[in-house]
């Protein structure tokens, strides 16, 4: 069903042929290089909120399906660049646009039931409310010393909110917060990488956390923020 409301985006609302979302199908003045047709053909929808769009960096999911994040890159015509989050709600047959996040920043994950959405931007993370057709910040967790915020993401329960941080002179670090509703308290600073951080992912059961850094390693923390293991690349 995914795949057929994206074909609808890339073509038109008449047109619903899976077929279409093959790269030779998508004309060449809706490519960027390196970017995947299907979220082209998705921010190509973007367009009546913005300038031009260059760059489509990230998309996420809710968990339910029923909601859709893009991050994009713009730049005016005075050579002013732009960046925002555009949203869309799966609501019925056919995605239904919702009102953009113009702020600089890229999609982190959105709480499970798709009501809460995390935003990463370089001065840390804000959290919104998406249920309506224009998002509400709910509430901002400022980077502090910790640096950008890179990517995010909730546990299954809500309960939970893990934040890739760029870190200071290249060492990354995650911070663990405590999410009640759109309230948060931070609960740990996970240190150990040596490198700008990748990664952040929470297991299906909420009981480990796993990082990714540039230093070549996925440490796995318990929920606490306590270490577990630390594994590195093989040899290939």
């Amino acid at each position: 069903m995914i795949l057929a409301w994206l074909s609808v985006l890339s073509v038109g609302a008449q047109e619903t042929s899976l077929d279409r979302l093959k790269p030779s199908a998508i004309p060449e003045a809706r490519r960027w290089p390196g970017q995947p047709p299907e979220l082209v053909a998705i921010l190509g929808r973007a367009r009546k909120h913005t300038g031009d769009v260059h760059h489509a960096l990230r998309i996420a999911f809710s968990p339910d399906g029923k909601r859709l994040a893009a991050s994009y890159v713009e730049v005016a015509s005075d050579g002013t660049v732009g960046s925002g989050v555009c949203l869309w709600a799966f609501d019925g047959a056919e995605p239904k646009e919702r009102r953009p996040i113009v702020e600089p920043g890229s999609p982190g994950a959105f709480t499970p039931d798709g009501s809460g959405f995390v935003l990463c931007a370089p001065d840390g993370v804000s959290l919104w409310d998406v249920t309506g057709d224009a998002p509400t910040r709910r509430t901002s967790l400022p980077a502090g010393k910790e640096g950008a915020a890179y990517t995010a993401d909730v546990s299954p329960d809500g309960k939970s909110l893990a934040v890739a941080h760029f870190g200071v002179g290249g060492i990354g670090v995650v911070r663990l917060w405590d999410l009640a509703g759109f309230e948060a308290r931070e609960r740990a600073v996970l240190r150990g990488h040596e490198h700008y951080m990748t990664g952040v992912r929470f297991s299906p059961d909420g009981k480990c956390l796993a990082s990714s850094s540039r230093d070549g390693t996925v440490r796995l923390w318990d929920r606490s923020g306590r270490p577990i293991v630390s594994v590195r690349r093989p040899t290939m």
